[in-house]
Order: structure tokens, then sequence, then C-alpha cells
């Protein structure tokens, strides 16, 4: 039954393009879009995104233009700080966001399905929007006892991390621990682009 909600949250995701932002701290991603003519008043918008290099697979990460080619992508570059800088159609960029969402509602929904938790006894509720936040109902007794607690809070956060990293906003993530028969808040712990990067 779980496998089929994940499917069907999958199927009925229709992401909007991020806002786009520019600037900041150096290492945060940024979207910027810009408009060019091929022909006459044929405008096809182009976006700019920037994300840490680890983002993408790492036998692409020495062969960017290999990366490009897969993905239908325009250019690719490796910037001074670390990041990377994609150039893509507005359409391509619209997909990768879809893609990002519907891997990120299946690895959110592995970590109760899996046997590598077994205090976990289902997902509550999610951003859908932004993966800016998700409850996870938990037997509270084996939860607080488990020695893995903190390594399933961090797999939730890094399957919100795996999207919003794209979206040009710096990386923000509230995790909620919820008694599955109380319906009570057990533990809650707010993520950021550190806490990833540390891990």
């Amino acid at each position: 039954m779980k496998k089929v909600l994940c499917v069907l949250l999958c199927l009925l995701l229709v992401l909007p393009l991020a806002a786009c932002k520019k600037g900041g701290d150096p290492k945060s991603v940024f979207v910027s879009t810009e408009s060019t003519s091929d022909s006459g008043n044929d405008i096809k918008d182009t976006v700019k995104v920037s994300f840490p290099l680890s983002v993408i697979e790492e036998e692409y990460r020495d062969d960017l233009d290999a990366y490009c080619e897969k993905y239908g992508y325009k250019s690719a570059k490796v910037n001074s700080d670390g990041t990377v800088t994609i150039k893509m159609s507005a359409f391509s960029y619209e997909l990768l966001l879809t893609q990002r969402g519907m891997e990120a509602v299946k690895a959110i929904y592995n970590v109760a399905e899996g046997g590598e938790y077994p205090f976990v006894k289902g997902i509550k509720s999610y951003d859908d929007k932004n993966f800016g936040a998700v409850s996870v109902l938990v037997d509270r007794v084996k939860y607080q006892s488990a020695g893995n607690a903190a390594q399933m809070l961090l797999a939730l956060a890094e399957a919100c991390y795996s999207y919003q990293v794209l979206t040009g906003n710096a990386f923000d993530c509230t995790v909620t621990v919820i008694d599955s028969k109380t319906q009570k808040t057990v533990d809650t712990k707010d993520f950021t682009d550190t806490d990833i990067q540390s891990s």
C-alpha cells in the first residue's frame, strides 16, 4: 500500500520553477534565468543553476561534457569555490526538479519501508512543494533507545536536500518525530547546509 501511495504521489507532483536568486554566500546555490532569441521572435529561456559538484553523479564529475550530453544540457563549468554551474533550457530545469522531487519522495518512503530503521512506523507528512519538512511516525520507546536514530533523521534530511539544492534557496529542513500511538512530538531536528555537508 505504501508503495502504491508513493507512486501516486510521484505522479501527482507538479513542481513549479523555483524562484530565482543570485549572490549571497559563495557556497550557496543560485538560479538565474535569461532569454535568448535563436531566430526572429523565437525566444527561449535559459536557466543557469549552480550547486555543489558532489550533486552530480561521481562518474561525470571529471567529464562534464559527457554529463551535459547525457542530459541535454547546454554547458557546465566548475567554479573556483567548488560549485558547478550548468546552463540548460527552462524546460530541462523543470524536468530536473520534477525528477529530483520524485527521487526525494521515494527516498523518504524508503526510510519507512526498509528494515534499517525498525522503529519507524510510517511517514505522517512531508512538504511536497519545497521538501522543507518531514514528519515521521515511530515507536517512541524503540526510537529513544535506537543507536541509529540520528542516522534516520539525517537520511530524511538528505532526501529533502537532493531537491532543495537545485532551487536556489539555502537548505532548510525540519524533521519531526511523532509517537505513532499518542501522536505527540517526540523529537524535532532542524537541518541546514552545514549539517549535510559535514555528514
